[in-house]
């Protein structure tokens, strides 16, 4: 019941406050506990784990609070902002998607931000999401020259302007890796999920129905994605997630039979 207050909490402020960022969520009732726990439990002997990205800003926020173990904003930021994950990837020589980085919270005009488009991403389709959002909020599917400048006249005009990242369109298998990050900075696999027939976008764009399979990481590794273990083991030495905790990895598979 919890959880579904959180997300219905989270559903009423994206309709009714307008919120863009997830850095923008609070939860006075989580704050209120919280605060009464530490007084009664010794702090060392307090985790706090979410269990879904939209809690995950609010509860850095209370661990560096109260100075509890955990992921505090910076390492949440460098995992869920869209343009850090690129630039991380970009040094960590991880294949990623072409991104742009677009801030309508400062002055730049219309054309400056169309030529750069143009000139990094080069090519329909493009996909276009809030930089701090998660859950395919937020997001459109560019299709041409057309569709991107009603899109950039849109978010000019909006009252609360926001960060945003644009992205070449890739074609591959959509899948994900879940793992266990130990305390000893070790991990590991718990299971590999993919989909079949759609991407995560074109069901929420669409409403087309999403089927998903999942498989161990074992019989994926030696099947159709061998080099999925060496994969892993990069993103978790690029981004440095905070052990322990449950680690998602999504990405893109271009070619079968790879990582």
């Amino acid at each position: 019941m919890i959880r579904l207050n959180r997300f219905l909490t989270w559903l009423f402020a994206m309709s009714v406050y307008g919120l863009k960022i997830l850095n923008d969520s609070y939860y006075p009732d989580l704050r209120r506990i919280v605060d009464e726990i530490v007084k009664i439990v010794p702090k060392e002997k307090i985790q706090l784990i979410h269990t879904d990205e939209w809690t995950s800003s609010e509860l850095s926020r209370l661990r560096e609070k109260h100075e509890l173990t955990g992921a505090y904003p910076k390492d949440i930021e460098r995992l869920c902002c869209k343009n850090l994950v690129a630039q991380i990837a970009e040094d960590a020589k991880i294949p990623h998607a072409k991104t742009v980085f677009l801030d309508f919270r400062q002055p730049i005009n219309r054309k400056e931000f169309l030529n750069r488009i143009i000139l990094e991403i080069t090519k329909f389709p493009m996909f276009v999401k809030p930089n701090r959002m998660c859950g395919s909020a937020g997001i459109a599917k560019i299709a041409n020259m057309e569709v991107l400048e009603k899109w950039l006249t849109e978010r000019f005009q909006e009252e609360i302007p926001g960060e945003y990242v644009i992205q070449e369109f890739i074609e591959g298998e959509e899948f994900g890796v879940t793992v266990v990050l130990l305390p000893d900075g070790t991990w590991k696999p718990l299971i590999v999920d993919f989909l079949a027939g759609t991407t995560y976008q074109e069901a929420i764009l669409k409403g087309e129905p999403l089927f998903m399979a999942a498989l161990e990481f074992g019989k994926a590794v030696n099947g159709s994605f061998p080099n999925l273990r060496e994969f892993t083991q990069k993103v978790i030495d690029a981004f440095r997630p905070q052990h322990p905790q449950i680690f998602c990895i999504q990405a893109f598979q271009e070619l079968i039979n790879t990582s």
